[in-house]
């Protein structure tokens, strides 16, 4: 502090020094001026289509515009104190080291606004899944922050081989407190890789305590909407122990039911299957009309056990339990036209 109140207190600034130094300043200005004019100009008119989808004139320009407004706004000032402290090399140095590391930390900036920017583009053309475009955005990210830090660094003059060896040490420390986060990070990593479902997915654990529809995929934690309309946060670990089923990706829907009938004579009950596969043959729903299987299953002292296997049209479980209903329905008033009657199960082992 006081080799530099003793410059200060010896340093001579004529007038040509503040001449420079406020024009320096009034030159920042104006490139200011014509920056917010150019971005003014360019903000209207650019975009691809009437969905609102920037261009890439566009989006490089937002991108751009705050970080290179704060570098025209530190290297005026720096090159105007840079020439009234010119006699003095300690802090003229102090000065252009500190420009460049925080030019460097813009340009940073600049990149990770133009990749989130670009990466949402990708998404709404389609060109790539939103999945997958929010995965090579947060994966390009994290390089670009390192690849600034590292340069940070070497330009401030610290070393980075003594933060590394420190990094390891602290980073096997802090990796064994937070296994669970790092199992939810490769979680995340897997399924970005695996995509075993994507957003607007239906999908079901092999366990069935997690149902519902995927709304977003972070990397530590999966957003899931449930048929009762409650948002649900998942840790991503949890998909790489279980069986995940994706109904959104099925080729067909499936109805399995058994409906249990008192005694009857056997004639009767042939009847009612052939009059069951009849009517489900003539559903507009059904398909591989082949595989409708129609069966006696079981024998005990609740009844006869008819089940039922039919294949149904691609569609959403709503209408699927529509479909089931109408199924059940209709079989029920077979049953009835037969003179047959549904039984009570009492929970009894089927005879052999």
């Amino acid at each position: 502090m006081e080799p530099i109140l003793f410059y200060l207190h010896n340093m001579s600034i004529n007038a040509s020094m503040i001449l420079y130094a406020a024009l320096t300043l009034v030159a920042g200005k104006l490139l200011l001026m014509i920056l917010n004019k150019f971005h003014e100009k360019m903000a209207t008119g650019l975009e691809d289509n009437e969905d609102h989808i920037p261009s890439w004139k566009a989006i490089i320009m937002q991108s751009i515009y705050t970080p290179l407004r704060w570098i025209i706004y530190v290297c005026t000032l720096t090159i105007s104190m840079d020439l009234l402290v010119k006699d003095s090399l300690i802090i003229s140095n102090k000065i252009e080291t500190a420009t460049e590391a925080f030019i460097i930390i813009c340009l940073v900036w600049f990149i990770l606004r133009f990749i989130k920017k670009a990466g949402d583009k990708w998404g709404n053309e389609s060109t790539l899944d939103r999945n997958s475009a929010n995965f090579i955005t947060k994966l390009l990210q994290v390089l670009i922050i390192a690849i600034g830090v590292e340069l940070s660094l070497e330009v401030l003059g610290l070393s980075t081989s003594g933060l590394l060896a420190f990094g390891s040490i602290g980073g096997a420390a802090i990796a064994f407190a937070s296994q669970d986060l790092l199992s939810n990070f490769f979680g995340g990593l897997i399924i970005h890789l695996d995509k075993p479902f994507d957003i607007g997915d239906s999908i079901e654990t092999q366990d069935k305590k997690i149902t519902g529809e995927i709304k977003h995929i972070g990397w530590r934690m999966t957003h899931i909407i449930t048929s009762e309309k409650q948002l649900i946060y998942v840790p991503n670990a949890i998909f790489t122990k279980s069986s995940i089923k994706n109904t959104s990706h099925v080729s067909c829907g499936c109805v399995y039911e058994t409906i249990i009938i008192e005694p009857i004579e056997p004639d009767i009950f042939a009847r009612i299957t052939d009059e069951i596969h009849t009517m489900l043959n003539n559903l507009a729903s059904v398909i591989r009309k082949q595989d409708i299987t129609i069966y006696l299953n079981a024998i005990s002292l609740s009844g006869m056990h008819l089940s039922l296997r039919i294949y149904t049209k691609k569609m959403s479980s709503t209408d699927l339990h529509y479909v089931k209903q109408d199924i059940l329905l209709k079989s029920y008033d077979i049953i009835l036209k037969n003179g047959a009657k549904l039984a009570i199960d009492t929970d009894t082992s089927a005879a052999q």
